[in-house]
């Protein structure tokens, strides 16, 4: 009788587990990290209380890196929420480990590895930045107003990651969330082994462009020159489109429109008209980041009503309750898979 009872409690653990999974999914699983009454997790226990009223100017150009991350980590201490840094020099490794809410502004390039590890502050770059620029960023903004090497933006997390210029090879490698957008063009294996998170290209993308990719979605406005193993060209959706006109107003400053208006000989009118609807959308998008976060962001992929996107085209309609034993000892592994 106990034997019995202990596999019919077995069976009921068993029933109970395949329950979990027998429901449709309802989107992309999304992770939830902090709950709205956990107030106490939204930022880091050594995080400073800063003030973006008040403004530092460092002039870095005899400091090393490590000087450099130690000075802006003093000046936070002492209540500062803006830190404008002059002659950068093009060093590597400035402005990492940022986990803190502040305004950045580089006054210069920076070298390899610039701005990684941070989660929360809003940075603008005003000439270039070599390779893997925001390295394993986790939330915030990291703006560059010219050109990106290599790398940029690899194992991003969260938080938006914009270069106005062209970037280099990889862009977005092992990226797991967040948004890169691009505003020229991109090099060869963009969004290699991309797991999720958007990528926006305004230009043209390279060779095997997201190449042994999971899941995310890359948006591209001007030629691919071959797409990689696992990458599926798609239809935009009205959702998707709403986003893009979104998401790209936050970094479209007035004096790009304006740029662009008078190349395409568009003056007068039209220019101020720009111009007022990008300082309107330029004052949304400093209210935005300067309100203190309420948990990490989590993306969401894909609405309720895009019910067709929830599961693959080849995926089967299978029954729980059917269950088949199989030997598999005299099977090789491909025999295998294919068998099941």
């Amino acid at each position: 009788m106990a034997a019995l009872e202990d596999q019919q409690a077995d069976q009921q653990a068993e029933q109970q587990a395949v329950a979990m999974h027998h429901e449709r999914l309802g989107g992309r699983t999304q992770q939830v990290f902090f709950a709205p009454e956990e107030a106490e997790n939204f930022t880091y226990p050594q995080s400073f209380e800063v003030d973006y009223n008040k403004r530092a100017t460092l002039d870095v150009a005899e400091l090393d890196a490590k000087a450099v991350n130690l000075k802006i980590r003093q000046l936070m201490s002492e209540g500062y929420g803006t830190i404008v840094l002059q002659n950068p020099g093009a060093k590597h490794s400035l402005a990492v480990g940022i986990l803190n809410r502040l305004n950045l502004h580089i006054e210069g390039s920076l070298g390899y590895f610039g701005c990684g590890l941070i989660d929360g502050p809003n940075i603008r770059i005003k000439g270039r930045v070599g390779w893997s620029c925001a390295e394993n960023m986790m939330a915030g903004s990291v703006v560059i107003e010219k050109n990106a090497g290599s790398t940029f933006g690899a194992a991003l997390r969260g938080g938006d990651l914009v270069c106005k210029g062209d970037v280099g090879s990889r862009t977005g490698i092992d990226m797991k969330g967040g948004t890169i957008i691009v505003g020229g063009k991109t090099g060869i294996l963009s969004g290699f082994m991309m797991q999720r998170g958007r990528m926006i290209v305004c230009g043209d993308a390279g060779k095997n462009l997201g190449d042994s990719m999971y899941d995310g979605t890359i948006f591209v406005g001007g030629n691919i020159e071959s797409l990689g193993v696992d990458a599926v060209e798609g239809e935009t959706t009205e959702l998707e489109v709403a986003f893009l006109k979104r998401k790209l107003a936050l970094y479209v400053s007035a004096r790009d429109r304006h740029r662009r208006s008078l190349r395409r000989g568009g003056q007068g009118m039209a220019a101020l008209e720009d111009q007022q609807a990008d300082q309107q959308a330029e004052q949304q998008a400093v209210a935005m980041h300067h309100e203190r976060l309420g948990g990490r962001t989590q993306q969401v992929f894909f609405a309720p009503e895009e019910a067709e996107n929830f599961t693959y085209p080849q995926s089967f309609e299978v029954d729980y309750n059917k269950r088949a034993t199989l030997d598999v000892a005299e099977l090789d592994a491909k025999a295998v898979n294919l068998k099941i």
